[in-house]
């Protein structure tokens, strides 16, 4: 971030000191590339967050299916299961392609205007170099500049990119260690002595067919 508020500036001002046309067509471009990123930037968060979400639903799924899988055996549905398993991660395959198509996108616009910029560039100064309007030193410093005058701004599109991902598993990480800590609230339980007594009446107990069981009990004192 510091690499793209700083760095483009002083390349920007040795060119304007070399050639200043080359430093306007360089300065107006800038603006354009920011746009676009800004632009493309919203709508790579908004497909990160969905595969977060799909991503979630996924290893929440598999999770569920490692538990179950001896219920799902024993019901014969393992087969039928993996489909559903299938179907997720398909979900989270789609999910995953259209961000990527956001990245390459913002990609291919920065390295258009970019290159755009630069070949304008070369171009203005390599006709000013045949009519003798420019020394062959400052459009040879210019045009070796010019590239570098871009770098940290694509540099910083990759690594936006590539954290999204992380920022977004970041902020779920967040949220659970903001939570208010439940308080447990410890019960004062009577002490058990000689004179103490546990009764029981009319406890019944009943499993399909089986006849019904009515138990009365009592425990009183020490006994076992």
């Amino acid at each position: 971030m510091m690499n793209m508020m700083i760095i483009p500036w002083l390349i920007l001002a040795v060119v304007f000191y070399f050639d200043t046309q080359s430093g306007v067509i360089l300065l107006l471009i800038f603006p354009l590339i920011i746009i676009f990123m800004i632009i493309l930037g919203y709508a790579a968060q908004t497909k990160a967050d969905k595969q977060y979400k799909a991503f979630q639903l996924l290893s929440n799924h598999f999770i569920d299916s490692l538990r179950g899988i001896d219920t799902l055996k024993m019901f014969g549905l393992s087969k039928k299961y993996g489909k559903s398993i299938y179907n997720t991660s398909e979900e989270f395959r789609k999910s995953t392609m259209s961000t990527l198509k956001i990245g390459i996108l913002s990609t291919f616009a920065l390295d258009f205007f970019t290159t755009l910029a630069v070949a304008i560039v070369a171009v203005l100064l390599g006709l000013r170099l045949i009519n003798g309007v420019i020394p062959l030193f400052p459009a040879l410093a210019v045009l070796i500049l010019a590239p570098e005058y871009f770098l940290p701004v694509r540099e910083f599109a990759n690594d936006y990119h590539a954290t999204l991902d992380g920022k977004n598993a970041m902020r779920a990480v967040d949220q659970v260690l903001k939570e208010p800590e439940l308080e447990q609230e410890s019960l004062d339980l009577a002490t058990w002595d000689e004179n103490s007594r546990l009764s029981m009446e009319n406890l019944s107990v009943s499993y399909e067919s089986k006849p019904v069981l009515t138990l009365d009990f009592s425990v009183k004192g020490l006994k076992k």
